[in-house]
This record gives C-alpha cells, structure tokens and sequence, in this order.
C-alpha cells in the first residue's frame, strides 16, 4: 500500500531580496537554469553570472539586465525589483582604484564596496578596528 503525502508548494523566489545577486540567484534556479544556460542565452559569460551572483562583480548594464529578465520572465513586480537592486548595486562609494593599487587592497575595496548594504553599523565599526590596529 502506497501513502501519498501532499507537500506544500516551494518556490526559490522570496518576498524581497537583499541584492541583485541573490535575486539572480534565485529566478536562475527557478527557471531550473545553470549559469552557463544563462550566460549563453544572455550573452553574458558565464564567469560574469558567477561573479554578479556571489556579489564579486557589479550587476550589469540596464540592456544586459533586460535580456535577463526576460530569460528568467519575469513578472512585473519580479522585474520592477531586479531592475531596482541592479542600479542600487551599480552605484558606488566614490574609492577608485587604479594601476598602483595593490590587487590584494583592489579586491578588499571592491568586496566591501559590493557588500556595503549588507554591512551593520557594529561590522563596519569591526572592520574600522581591525585597520586601526594593523596600521602603525
């Protein structure tokens, strides 16, 4: 005798995201999609959808954001709140870094900036103390 247990439905996608990343994140793996599938149907490499889903490289221009969404088909609430988070995560802190930049100090400036929105003030205050002591 076989027992069928009704399961609530699941879905990947959340009421608000945190950052473009994560919402790519998740409308990629609804659409039951790999990043490589992404990457070719956008014309994004797939290195690029890797990056911008973990927070290592800004979200992209708005005509590559659009092709995204329309891959992933978005609804209009969804699209609304992917296009906003990727201009949220284009905007900057005002650092530049340059060719004299150390790649190590280039990387740290590039991972904070990325992830600045999600930083607490008391993390940002940890962050501030470690510098302090490190520095002579």
């Amino acid at each position: 005798m076989h027992t069928t247990i009704a399961m609530p439905a699941f879905s990947t996608s959340r009421v608000s995201h945190a950052d473009f990343g994560e919402m790519l994140f998740d409308m990629r793996t609804r659409c039951g999609l790999s990043q490589r599938q992404l990457a070719a149907a956008t014309g994004m490499a797939h290195t690029s959808v890797s990056q911008v889903e973990n927070c290592r490289r800004a979200p992209p221009d708005e005509s590559t954001v659009a092709r995204l969404a329309q891959v992933l088909e978005l609804n209009a609430s969804e699209r609304k709140e992917f296009e906003s988070l990727a201009k949220q995560g284009r905007t900057h802190l005002g650092l530049r870094i340059n060719r004299q930049t150390p790649q190590a100090i280039a990387q740290l400036i590039r991972d904070i900036a990325m992830r600045g929105r999600q930083l607490t003030p008391k993390q940002i205050d940890a962050i501030r103390r470690s510098l302090e002591m490190t520095m002579p």
